[in-house]
């Protein structure tokens, strides 16, 4: 004799039988919920499974469930992993690579990595510098010096440019230098240092190579010997390019030459005429006159009219 209340699929009946509501309406699922039919179904994330209680979500440990995840070690994080190297290994990009301190090391030879950084070594016949770890010398910088041995292999050898010396005692061995300049390795003058040597040029040559000399093709004679470059002056500018006269400048050169001309000739013959016939009158003197001023007239003229032609 009382109602009945239902719901339809996908909703459940509320706790006052009269109201309709999801399933996952209040359901203690801590990451998902899934409705099913009226009830419902808790579900996790990736990297956690449901714990046994059916609503809380616990973490996985990845690298317990898989261990090939990563090369080296595996570190299990709150819902994954992590990768990471042992120690004297890098991760780069994804893989473990060894990690070498000789990358920055400024050894001039060699260099090896031993625990906690490097360690500098020279080639055969160098030794490290004592004050300078980096750096290598020559160990024997004179023209003898004892040669290094191995003690397991009873074998010795020296450095590049010397050579054992046979009549060494079994207790010493020793190097000694080897002087290049008897080889003739120079074109003109050789100097011989412990290991090397040097080669140097005559006046008026230059050194081209280690070995050779050439001329220095200098006019004055004043050659010098060692290292140099022939250098040869370059003009900053070329030199300015010889112009040709305008016609009418020559013509104008030449009418002024011919002008100064006349005028010398006319004051030369008036100075002549004046020294050959002295003045007789006064009326001559004023004749002499009037004819200079009318022969100076005339030359003006000419050269006035030349002037307007050109």
């Amino acid at each position: 004799g009382r109602p009945s209340c239902s719901c339809p699929a996908g909703k459940a009946l509320g706790p006052d039988g009269r109201s309709c509501a999801s399933p996952c309406a209040g359901a203690p699922c801590q990451h998902h919920c899934v409705p099913n039919g009226d009830t419902f179904l808790c579900m996790c994330e990736a990297g956690y499974q449901l714990a046994p209680d059916g609503s809380s979500c616990e973490d996985v440990d990845d690298c317990a469930v898989s261990p090939g995840l990563c090369e080296q070690a595996c570190l299990n994080t709150e819902g994954g992993f992590e990768c990471r190297c042992h120690h004297g290994y890098e991760m780069v990009e994804g893989r473990c690579q060894p990690v070498s301190s000789c990358y920055a090391a400024p050894c001039e030879h060699r260099c090896e990595d031993v625990p906690g950084g490097y360690h500098c070594s020279c080639m055969p016949g160098y030794a490290v510098h004592p004050q300078e770890p980096a750096r290598c010398v020559l160990y024997c910088d004179r023209s003898q010096c004892p040669a290094e041995c191995n003690s397991n292999t009873h074998s010795c050898y020296c450095p590049e440019g010397f050579v054992l010396d046979e009549s060494s005692s079994n207790d010493t061995v020793f190097c000694v230098d080897i002087d290049e300049c008897e080889m003739d390795f120079c074109d003109h003058n050789c100097t011989n240092q412990p290991g090397s040597y040097a080669c140097h040029c005559s006046d008026g040559y230059v050194l081209v190579d280690r070995n050779h000399c050439q001329e220095t093709q200098v006019e004055d004679g004043g050659g010098s010997s060692g290292d140099f470059e022939l250098w040869t002056p370059v003009p900053s500018r070329g030199p300015p390019k010889t112009e040709h006269l305008h016609p009418g400048a020559l013509v104008g050169i030449t009418v002024g030459v011919l002008c100064a001309a006349l005028v010398l000739l006319a004051v030369g013959y008036h100075l002549a005429k004046k020294r050959c016939r002295p003045p007789a009158s006064m009326d001559y003197k004023c004749g002499s006159h009037h004819e200079k001023e009318v022969g100076l007239q005339q030359v003006t003229a000419v050269c006035a009219a030349s002037g307007q032609k050109l």
